[in-house]
């Protein structure tokens, strides 16, 4: 079986830094995304995915003397995973917990600011993750709504940066979130979820960069809705 949705979210992106002439920071609380996800089922348990994302916004230069004042960047996130569902009873559409591994890449595209700002940034290496699900029965109804939470981990990312480098790096990213599904149909589901990614970057010295930066982070958090349908 495969199943897949696309939706449209509504995020608040912000992006910061510390350098060495002081730290600056910028938040769009509202940045409209589009997601596609699909996963096949080779059997109950074992499965496979590609998950894709796009978030394009702009955000407020706000380093003093940096030129020009507004900035649009652009958030493409791409992760293929394979992994293994734990039903915790004899029905696959009953409670289960899932875990999955996989490699993800992380490409972040921002103007170019004079002094830099922000770098555009490519992260990628491997994932892993962990999310379980379970129905609750509603009174009335035929079919059960769907609770859920998921984690993943990004396994010693590595990072590249244009136009200048902030140096070595140590990286860590974290994404986690929780979702409610609800069957519409035999083939079709109302899902929707609030999700956060967590992007952060220290430096060691030794790059490119003027001023120079010392950390970078990244938060993105967003509301989803959308339909899922099995094939």
């Amino acid at each position: 079986l495969v199943y897949g949705h696309a939706c449209t979210r509504y995020p608040g992106c912000s992006m910061n830094s510390s350098l060495s002439t002081g730290s600056t920071g910028s938040t769009n609380p509202v940045t409209p995304s589009i997601h596609i996800n699909g996963e096949m089922w080779f059997d109950p348990h074992w499965f496979a995915g590609l998950n894709m994302s796009s978030y394009v916004f702009s955000l407020k230069n706000n380093l003093s003397g940096s030129n020009p004042g507004t900035l649009n960047a652009q958030l493409n996130m791409t992760s293929l995973v394979g992994g293994y569902n734990f039903l915790m009873a004899d029905d696959f559409f009953g409670p289960k917990l899932k875990l999955l591994m996989g490699y993800s890449i992380l490409n972040g595209f921002i103007d170019n600011s004079t002094p830099t700002a922000f770098t555009s940034t490519t992260y990628s290496g491997l994932t892993l993750g962990i999310s379980g699900s379970f129905p609750i029965e509603l009174p009335g109804k035929k079919e059960p709504l769907y609770f859920g939470g998921k984690l993943n981990l990004f396994l010693s990312p590595g990072l590249s940066e244009t136009p200048v480098s902030s140096g070595s790096s140590q990286n860590q990213i974290t994404s986690f979130g929780v979702f409610i599904e609800y069957k519409l149909g035999q083939r079709m589901n109302l899902v929707t979820g609030l999700d956060f990614d967590l992007i952060s970057s220290n430096f060691g010295g030794g790059g490119s960069r003027s001023p120079s930066a010392s950390s970078t982070s990244q938060a993105i958090t967003h509301l989803a809705g959308g339909i899922e349908y099995l094939f």
